[in-house]
């Protein structure tokens, strides 16, 4: 079996656990090595996550247009969904304040 197809025959445990279950990369690899005798080093695993799009964190782009959108909805409770992916209110807010900041000159151009 080619290296590609052992990675694909496990694609979906991974993404379940490594993105759904949000378990660590240690973790993941514990796991897969142990439950599945899977053995890839961190490198490969990296490597991996960028051929399927694989991403944990979002950057700055989607944070900014989140926090616009929350801002457009007011004080109305909006779900945030990235992927697919149910974010949690604490994330939301966390990520904005980390990535999603506003620059001084844009909240004298928004008034805000």
């Amino acid at each position: 079996m080619d290296e590609v197809a052992v990675w694909e025959g496990h694609r979906s445990e991974i993404e379940r656990l490594y993105l759904r279950e949000n378990i660590t990369l240690n973790q993941l690899m514990k796991v897969m090595r142990i439950e599945y005798r899977f053995r890839k080093t961190a490198n490969q695993y990296h490597k991996q996550f960028q051929k399927w799009n694989f991403k944990k964190r979002h950057g700055q782009i989607i944070w900014k247009y989140v926090e616009h959108q929350l801002r457009k909805r007011g004080e109305r409770e909006t779900d945030v969904l990235i992927d697919d992916q149910l974010q949690s209110p604490s994330k939301v807010q966390r990520e904005i304040r980390r990535q999603g900041y506003r620059l001084t000159i844009d909240r004298f151009r928004t008034g805000n």
